[in-house]
């Protein structure tokens, strides 16, 4: 892990400690600081609420983060002591707003105000580090902004009280925002108390501040292509939304929008267009999911900007990979630091492959929404499609402590550093990447070049682990402590291909190749030299619903010599190139190393995911 790594860890966890002393106070001085200031400007709701999840609350069911609750009534689902930090983190954020305004009429209405009562007398003022947690307030105060006339009805007494709520969280967040670091969870909050300093009666003289703070949030938490810190595709389609939407309501009031603003939108809308997957989702990398449910193309289509997406984001690091009908894409970067290691993945040198509309090879997703096990699964090395070694990580890690614990960890941070290269050919596109995450503990870096066609029917990958120079002392150390077997062996050096649900896989020609069916009958060949290669359970949690059992390809070679390499290729069944009869067929004539000889014999490590 870098210097930076480990002062932002240090601080990230000294910060914690500080506010687990300060905060409780502070809340009590944010509400008796409030005032019922009037919502003044009636803000366009963000039309991404569901009226059937509307429904669904309005009969009771209060289902979020793969947990449903039914109390007896709405004091009761605040005291519930049961329920888990992902589904509190979505509670209480109050989201569930867009469902209650998108379903309509009276019976919506009264659910909305009664939960929000009953949450203002249950929690309220009472210090809680999911509740006031910096994002989950952020996105709270947005939604009672926005859903102002749902709950602040026009009753007197209920209208203050709900107002002064809002003032209340205005307090709290500004006072947040001056010790945030750069990150989504300032970007939320910079942009929620923007939306107030429009919107609410008694928060004009901070519109000028508030729209400064905005500038710096913006400045310092997006990359220069749009790529946000947490290198999370999701959450570059979830600041486009509320960076337009924030536009417009600068333009209703009549007010002059931050000057950053329209160069972050546009930013903004390059990466989306980036990461725009053929079946209108997005990649599932750190933390991030399909998000396959058109919102993508319906916030696109709001913007008029260019169309082409380019080919690389060479500031978040990542690659795209486009031949024919196939695309892949590539994390050419190490995992975030700062407070996006609290949700970011272990993914360095992962990929994820679509062909046509359909995906095929994916990383597992988040498993943040179903609690601490799954979170922990989805966030390894072993739930990517990336490339490990003696089942070791190539991350390190800081344990988070106290209240805290329940919410994100561990914090994340590595590999120390990774290169990313891109090179155009005539028959193709090539990609190169290489990490030492492992150069620490084994004196070893690792590489992956990748090669995709231009037609999209051959994609071929080289795998290697190289000792550096001087360094096969510390990797003898290393292998001297594994089983008798395994030094005798060498250790596991694995490539993890996980497919989605919807592929159908098998093993053929006596364990040496692999066939994948996709749903519309399309077939590929997929082999490999330099290993042993193998079939293993695997889960998908990409799309946000419950886990789906899948597969993965397993390679793993034995690693044990100064270098150890092993070669794949994806072949589609039926083009002109069609799939190679042997082995032999992979080997890249133009890659260095071709006497290398094949590792080989080493046993499968599979992953284990949780039970579904």
């Amino acid at each position: 892990m870098s210097g930076a790594a480990k002062l932002s860890l240090a601080e990230t966890l000294r910060r914690r400690l500080r506010r687990s002393f300060s905060d409780p106070g502070a809340l009590k001085a944010a509400f008796r600081k409030a005032q019922a200031g009037e919502i003044l400007l009636d803000l366009e709701t963000d039309e991404t609420g569901r009226s059937d999840a509307g429904r669904q609350l309005v009969s009771g069911v209060f289902a979020f983060a793969d947990q449903s609750l039914e109390p007896a009534d709405p004091r009761a689902l605040w005291r519930d002591a049961s329920t888990r930090a992902p589904w509190r983190a979505v509670a209480h954020s109050f989201e569930w707003l867009d469902d209650l305004e998108a379903l309509g009429g009276a019976a919506a209405a009264e659910c909305a105000r009664d939960l929000f009562d009953a949450w203002s007398r249950e929690c309220g003022d009472r210090f809680d580090p999911v509740i006031w947690r910096d994002d989950v307030a952020a996105r709270r105060l947005r939604a009672l902004i926005l859903h102002a006339r749902l709950v602040a009805p026009r009753d007197p007494a209920r209208r203050e009280r709900a107002l002064k709520v809002v003032s209340a969280h205005g307090h709290w967040l500004a006072r947040r925002l001056e010790e945030l670091e750069p990150g989504m969870p300032r970007l939320r909050v910079a942009a929620a108390l923007a939306e107030l300093s429009l919107a609410a009666q008694g928060w004009e003289a901070e519109r000028d501040a508030l729209s400064r703070a905005l500038d710096d949030a913006l400045s310092a938490g997006l990359l220069a292509d749009g790529c946000p810190l947490s290198r999370a595709p999701e959450d570059a389609l979830t600041l486009l939304r509320h960076m337009r939407l924030l536009r417009e309501r600068y333009a209703a009031a009549d007010v002059d929008a931050p000057p950053l603003l329209d160069a972050a939108i546009e930013a903004l809308a390059m990466a989306v267009r980036f990461f725009r997957a053929a079946d209108g989702g997005l990649p599932a990398f750190h933390g991030g999911g399909a998000c396959a449910d058109g919102a993508v193309e319906a916030e696109l289509s709001r913007l008029r900007l260019p169309q082409s997406a380019p080919q690389s984001l060479s500031e978040g690091r990542y690659e795209r990979m486009a031949g024919g009908r196939v695309a892949i894409y590539v994390d050419c970067g190490e995992a975030p630091i700062g407070p996006a290691a609290e949700t970011g993945h272990a993914s360095a040198l992962s990929f994820e492959m679509s062909a046509g509309r359909r995906r095929v090879i994916v990383n597992c997703g988040s498993g943040l929404r179903l609690g601490e096990e799954w979170a922990r699964f989805g966030r390894s090395a072993e739930a990517h499609s990336t490339l490990t070694l003696d089942g070791a990580p190539f991350t390190s890690a800081a344990e988070a402590s106290g209240a805290d614990a329940e919410i994100a960890a561990p914090l994340i941070a590595g590999p120390i550093a990774t290169v990313g290269e891109r090179k155009l050919e005539r028959n193709g596109v090539w990609v190169l990447a290489r990490h030492d995450g492992y150069f620490e503990a084994f004196g070893a870096r690792v590489t992956r070049r990748l090669f995709l066609s231009v037609d999209g029917g051959d994609f071929r990958g080289e795998d290697s682990l190289t000792i550096a120079e001087g360094e096969m002392r510390r990797f003898e150390r290393r292998l001297a402590k594994a089983p008798r077997a395994q030094r005798e062996r060498g250790l596991p050096f694995t490539a993890r291909f996980h497919l989605h649900p919807d592929i159908a896989a098998a093993l053929v020609a006596d364990g040496d190749a692999v066939t994948l069916r996709l749903p519309s009958d399309e077939v590929w060949v997929m082999r490999q030299a330099g290993g042993a290669l193998s079939l293993a359970r695997s889960v998908y949690l990409g799309d946000g619903g419950a886990p789906r059992e899948s597969q993965q390809i397993v390679a793993t070679a034995a690693a044990r010599d100064a270098q150890t390499q092993m070669r794949w290729a994806f072949r589609r069944v039926g083009d002109a190139e069609s799939a190679p009869k042997d082995v032999a067929a992979l080997m890249l004539q133009d890659l260095e190393g071709d006497d290398l000889a094949p590792g080989g014999g080493a046993k499968t490590i599979a992953s284990s995911p949780p039970k579904a």
